[in-house]
Parts: C-alpha cells; structure tokens; sequence
C-alpha cells in the first residue's frame, strides 16, 4: 500500500509540474526558441504519468513508472540534436510525434518480454548521463543559452536509476521529483526571461510614445495658447494701427479710477485734421497707411507703460500713467510737431486729466472731446485745453 502511494504521489508530482509548465510556456513564451520547444516537450510526462494516474491497471503504473524518464530523456537529446536541422516547426512536429508514438507504444508494449540487460535501471542511468553529457556538449556547439538547471535535472534523471527501486523508493520518488522540478525551473527561467524582456521591450516604446505624445501636447499647448493669445488681441486691439480698441481703452480707464490708491493721470484725444479728404482723394489704402503711420508716431512720443488706443475711423486717444496735465500738454504738442514733420498730415488734440477734470471715465473723456473740438476751432493742428485759454 505505500508502495502504490509513493508511485501515485510522484505521478502526482510529476502532472503538476507538467502542466504548470506547459501553461506557463504558452503564455509567456512566444519566441520560436529551443526554450520554448522544450516547455511543451513537458507534454510527454503530462501525458504518460496523468494516464498512469487515472488509469486501474498495474502493469500500466508500472511501465509509466519505470520507462518514463529514459523516455523523456531521449526526446530530449532527439529535439536538441535535431535543433539545427529542423529548427522549431520541424522540431515542434518531431515533439508532438514521439509523444503520441510513446503514448501507444507504451500501452501496446506494457506486457513485451525484454531481455533482462535491456531493461535494466543501471543501463538506462548510464545512458542518461550519456545522452545527459552529449545534451550539454550539443547546448555548447549550438551557441544554446547554458542552463545547470536542465543539465542538472538530467544528470539527477541518470542518478536516480541506480538506486533499486523498491528499497529506496522513497529516496528514489524525491530524487526524481527534484529532477522534474529542476527542468520546470528552466522552462519557468526561460519563459519569465524572454517576457520580462518582451515587457522592457514595450516599455521602451511606451515610454518613447510617453515623451512623443509629451511633446505633442506641449506643442499642441504652446500653440493653443499663441491661438488664444490672437484671440486676445484681437478682442483686445484694433488690428489695423496696433493700438487697444474703444471696449478695451474703456475697461482700463475704468480699473485705473476704480483703484483704491489710484494715481494721477492725463488723457490725450486727438483725430487727424482733413482725413476724409485724404480717403476720397488718396483712396482707403494710402489712408490706412496714414493712420498707421500716426500711431507708430504717437507710440514714439510716449513711454512703454503708457496707452495708445483707437476710437474708430481717424480718433485715438493716449492714457499717460502718473502724468500731470501739464506734463500731457509738453507730450501733446511734441507729438504733434512730430506728425506735421513726418507725415502728410496734422492732427488735433484735446487733453483732460484726473482728477482734476473728472472723476469718471465719462467726465474726463467729455473735457478731452471738448478741447478736441476747441482745437479744431482754433484752426486745426493744435493742442487745446481748457484751463489754459
């Protein structure tokens, strides 16, 4: 009785380790490698020892006991020997085709009288070692990757046939159980290698398309952001003379008197002088030009932080941040001098200051106009402010 018990745990042992093998070469090992062959070379002891497992006949048990190994062993040596000539669909064929010639064989063959040499467990251990050794020199020649754990697992294959069954069957299970294990670890090895390298592989390229979409995104952003940035200006300014729109020239006048602590500052309104005259004659492209021309001259006559705005048509104004009137009629008169200098026309100019004329945007836009007209008045090409009548 624990004679069949220790038989049936080591067909136990052996189906397991089989399968598990097997399972693991097919999803992990894709490669067309001799590894990967080898991983479903374990199809050979899956199949003899899960017959011998379920099946009620001794001789069966017996036979699946006694020849498995020497069995295996020769597969073993026929896949490596015929690797290069073969390779892996003619290997995968010649696998699959000893397996099942070993499976009926072996049920047809159980009740064969061999001679007693032939069958003998020390001829097949030294056999084993030898189809061991020619397996390692054939792992060599063939620039095979050189694994002890398949070498070893065959050699313990061999070692084990020496001992006599019966007696030490108990030593001779845990051996052969071990050698099984060792040529499961090989085929796990190779597999978890070749994925772990199939997943740097692909983590590579991921982490490649990572820093292209990166890249793509940014440069998507930078340009979402320049988009939203004309997009801007274009609510912001008039795209004709460069200058911030009327809406625009508003809202900033309106947060600069809104400031608790807001500091003094003067407008400028001016148009220029005839500009009709000059579209009608000179057409509306020559007339573009000139309003062009006249706001680089007024933003050459004033300072960075200050503001050029455009009304509509022909009327600007300028915000001179932190300036007294005074100080906006000296700027007011240069820059018209400027314009009479430099270009084909003059302009008009009206000037208002905060606080002193208004302390809304509606009261100091209202004296500005005021000196506007004034100075159109007066004969056009001048500078007028109320105060200083």
């Amino acid at each position: 009785m624990e004679l069949f018990f220790l038989k049936q745990l080591f067909f136990v042992i052996i189906v397991c380790l089989s399968f598990c093998g097997l399972v693991l070469t097919y999803a992990l090992n894709k490669e067309r490698t001799y590894s990967n062959l080898f991983g479903f070379s374990l199809l050979l002891p899956l199949l003899l020892s899960g017959s011998a497992l379920l099946t009620d006949e001794q001789d069966i048990r017996e036979w699946v006991f006694r020849y498995l190994d020497i069995i295996y062993v020769l597969l073993t040596l026929l896949l490596t020997l015929l690797w290069s000539k073969l390779k892996y669909s003619g290997s995968l064929v010649l696998l699959f085709s000893y397996t099942l010639l070993s499976f009926v064989l072996g049920l047809k063959l159980k009740d064969f009288s061999w001679p007693s040499w032939l069958v003998s467990p020390y001829l097949f251990g030294v056999v084993i070692l030898v189809f061991t050794l020619v397996i390692n020199y054939l792992h060599i020649k063939l620039n095979l990757k050189k694994d002890l754990n398949l070498i070893w697992g065959l050699a313990l294959l061999g070692f084990m046939q020496f001992l006599p069954s019966e007696k030490w069957l108990l030593i001779t299970v845990c051996g052969r159980s071990v050698a099984y294990y060792l040529l499961f670890v090989y085929v796990f090895k190779n597999s978890a290698r070749l994925c772990l390298a199939r997943l740097k592989r692909a983590n590579a390229k991921l982490t490649e398309l990572n820093k292209n979409i990166d890249s793509e995104v940014k440069k998507r952003i930078i340009e979402l952001e320049r988009h939203n940035e004309r997009l801007l200006r274009m609510v912001k300014q008039d795209p004709l003379v460069d200058a911030y729109n009327k809406k625009e020239i508003y809202n900033l006048l309106e947060e600069m008197i809104a400031e608790p602590y807001t500091e003094p500052f003067s407008v400028i309104l001016f148009d220029l002088d005839n500009f009709k005259i000059v579209n009608d004659t000179k057409g509306h492209i020559e007339g573009d030009r000139i309003l062009k021309k006249v706001a680089m001259i007024a933003r050459e006559s004033i300072r960075g932080f200050d503001v050029l705005g455009r009304f509509g048509g022909d009327e600007f104004i300028i915000i001179l941040r932190g300036a007294r009137v005074s100080d906006a009629v000296f700027i007011a008169e240069r820059f018209r001098r400027r314009v009479k200098e430099k270009s084909e026309v003059t302009v008009s100019i009206g000037v208002a200051g905060y606080p002193e004329d208004g302390k809304t945007v509606k009261e100091i836009l209202e004296v500005a106009d005021a000196g506007l007209y004034q100075a159109k008045r007066l004969g056009k090409n001048a500078v007028f402010y109320n105060t200083l009548q």
